[in-house]
């Protein structure tokens, strides 16, 4: 287990200094920051600018894509509920029909109703089931899977691999 030592960083905007807690390894780390040069820093700065810009309109962008395919999905739900909805009232008009006055018909007359509602479930089922071959289809194309990334951990490897780079120019 390390000690902490702690450093003092002014805040952005001069609002106030703040203390953090950082072991020995990450005190080197800020240490080498030291070694370079104002130029130095100031391009390395520049780079992450650039990246950060980079990278929120890469965010922006897939936030536009994420909310047209949320649109579609919410239409394309609505168009699956009607089409489910009209088998369903069907059947359920039909069995309260029979339900209601089961002792006004004969038997053809309820073997005719009852082959309605089954040839009606039976379409209703071949729909949801040919919706979720589909679905099935399309999330194997589009897998998605996070990772959690450790930023701090990546941009401090980075000025190390470019700090204590064979190639980094020593004159300063």
């Amino acid at each position: 287990m390390y000690s902490p030592v702690s450093i003092c960083m002014p805040m952005k905007n001069n609002l106030e200094d703040s203390k953090l807690s950082v072991s020995p390894a990450d005190s080197s780390f800020l240490n080498s920051l030291n070694e370079l040069s104002a130029t130095q820093l100031s391009i390395k700065m520049q780079q992450i600018a650039e990246r950060n810009a980079y990278l929120e309109s890469q965010a922006e962008a897939l936030t536009i894509k994420l909310t047209e395919v949320v649109a579609t999905n919410t239409k394309f739900i609505s168009i699956i509920a009607h089409d489910l909805r009209s088998p369903f009232n069907s059947i359920i008009g039909i069995l309260e029909i029979l339900k209601d006055s089961l002792n006004d018909y004969n038997p053809e007359e309820i073997e005719k109703y009852i082959n309605i509602v089954s040839e009606s479930a039976n379409r209703t089922l071949n729909l949801l089931d040919n919706l979720l071959v589909w679905t099935v289809s399309q999330n194997k194309e589009k897998n998605f899977n996070p990772v959690k990334v450790n930023l701090y951990n990546l941009v401090q490897d980075e000025f190390k691999m470019r700090t204590f780079s064979p190639t980094r120019n020593k004159s300063h």
